[in-house]
């Protein structure tokens, strides 16, 4: 003991400068793991919340038929635009839900807030209504499958089986996020056209929906003969042909026969339906019309043309 004391009274000094430094080492050494620990914790944090933002529309992102899911950056950009939208259809908020449309669907399918209501709102979501959305395809198109059911908790029967359904698609229009609805999904501009004997035919756009197409045609007649676009006797003669060499057939029963009668000088622009359903990632490529008549009076010669884009 008594060798201990004169050993400190002999180093008093520096055992004290010891005894600093260590307890500012340990300090030291707590501060950073005390900063070690708050980093942690945070990226704990931000694990969590992203981890929550990946999963907030992750069923609903999985693409059911063709293409990637939906991806990390748009998923709930589109989720939450399928949300609000069909959550205003379901309160029956037609001013707001109306917002949602593109100006191209406005023009075709939903000229006024009051057809909207009417032909969308009150048919598709008519009573308590709920919903599901997923993704069903995303390769040109952005394409989200709608299931729309009677509400369980106000009606107080569960049943999932009977459902009305709907295809929207997301469009950009103007830097905002649009929606096609009702199984339209889009507009195609053509603009080519084709000339022989004396007959152009024009293709203006299409118009693809879920089960069809319509092709804006205009046919000019520059001879003197009346002609006929399609004898109709038989029902693979106008066509469209995609880029896999299949071909989908015109519905010209939906045409009146002076739809298909140009008259000699004359010009005249009428729609064709084709019975392609939407195949997602395929490209139509031309618009054949084989039976065209060059003089309706007396069926004698008749002449192909093929319209390619």
């Amino acid at each position: 003991m008594n060798k201990l004391r004169r050993f400190y009274n002999q180093n008093t000094k520096e055992i004290w400068i010891g005894i600093v430094i260590i307890i500012f080492i340990i300090s030291i050494i707590q501060l950073f793991n005390n900063f070690a620990a708050k980093e942690n914790q945070e990226k704990i944090e931000e694990s969590k919340n992203e981890e929550q933002v990946e999963t907030k529309y992750g069923k609903e992102s999985e693409t059911i038929i063709l293409g990637r899911d939906i991806s990390e950056k748009t998923k709930d950009t589109y989720g939450e635009i399928m949300d609000q939208f069909l959550t205003h259809c379901v309160k029956q908020e037609v001013e707001q839900a109306y917002n949602f449309l593109s100006k191209d669907c406005k023009e075709m399918m939903y000229p006024s807030q009051e057809v909207f209501k009417t032909e969308y709102c009150e048919t598709k979501f008519s009573g308590n209504k709920t919903y599901s959305f997923q993704s069903w395809t995303n390769v040109r198109e952005v394409i989200y499958y709608v299931k729309i059911f009677d509400d369980m908790l106000s009606t107080g029967i569960a049943n999932t089986r009977n459902y009305k359904e709907d295809y929207i698609t997301i469009v950009k229009e103007n830097d905002e996020y649009k929606l096609n609805i009702n199984s339209y999904i889009t507009k195609k501009e053509r603009n080519v056209e084709e000339e022989k004997e004396n007959i152009k035919i024009k293709v203006n756009d299409t118009k693809v929906y879920m089960d069809y197409e319509l092709y804006s045609i205009t046919i000019s007649n520059y001879s003197d003969k009346d002609i006929l676009l399609d004898s109709r006797e038989k029902t693979d003669t106008v066509y469209v042909k995609d880029e896999n060499g299949a071909t989908y057939e015109a519905l010209l029963y939906e045409n009146e026969e002076e739809d298909l009668i140009v008259r000699a000088g004359k010009k005249k622009t009428i729609t064709i339906k084709f019975s392609n359903s939407y195949q997602a990632g395929t490209r139509m490529k031309m618009i054949s019309f084989s039976d065209i008549i060059l003089d309706k009076e007396q069926y004698n010669e008749r002449l192909e043309i093929q319209v390619g884009w």
